[in-house]
């Protein structure tokens, strides 16, 4: 059926049918502005690959709070490599991807990420790609008119590139 809306200041009134709900409500001066990026870093992963490299080191995010800056998973880009690296303490996961970019590393919350997944098809397209936007302390990630802004970790990722340094003395091709 119709469902009518009201507000009269903070009030708000919902009506359909013989039905009412009447629910007080918060002023959207409240809220806080949505920030203005600026374009200043900005690149571009396909949505499927994107997907796939959260899915795959997401289970290593550390849940507590020990160190905060490990409950998230550090996107570190270096010669035009992106990799996806997550910690806990216990387990390190790994996954690396050609992109099109050069030298930046941040840290995207748990949350974040888990909501980023959601948002995202699995359906390998080439031409479906994700924009990541990074300004300061804070990270703009969009997909068609779907758009997702969090503040970024802040701290000292753990050093994994010295930890996952192997020396190689065995080699297989399976």
């Amino acid at each position: 059926g119709l469902v009518e809306i009201s507000t009269e200041g903070v009030n708000v009134t919902l009506k359909s049918g013989s039905i009412i709900y009447n629910v007080v409500g918060v002023s959207g001066d409240q809220y806080p502005n949505i920030p203005e990026l600026r374009n200043d870093i900005t690149f571009y992963v396909q949505e499927s690959v994107l997907k796939s490299m959260i899915r795959q080191t997401f289970h290593a995010i550390a849940t507590t709070d020990i160190k905060p800056v490990h409950m998230g998973s550090k996107f570190h880009i270096e010669n035009n490599v992106l990799s996806v690296v997550s910690v806990d303490g216990v387990r390190m996961a790994k996954r690396v991807e050609p992109v099109t970019y050069n030298d930046i590393d941040f840290v995207v919350p748990a949350k974040t990420l888990g909501e980023l997944m959601r948002m995202l098809s699995e359906e390998a397209d080439e031409n479906k790609k994700v924009a990541i936007c990074i300004d300061r302390s804070q990270i703009c990630i969009s997909k068609d008119d779907y758009m997702i802004i969090s503040r970024l970790l802040e701290g000292n990722f753990i050093d994994y590139d010295r930890i996952m340094n192997f020396d190689e003395k065995f080699s297989a091709t399976v």
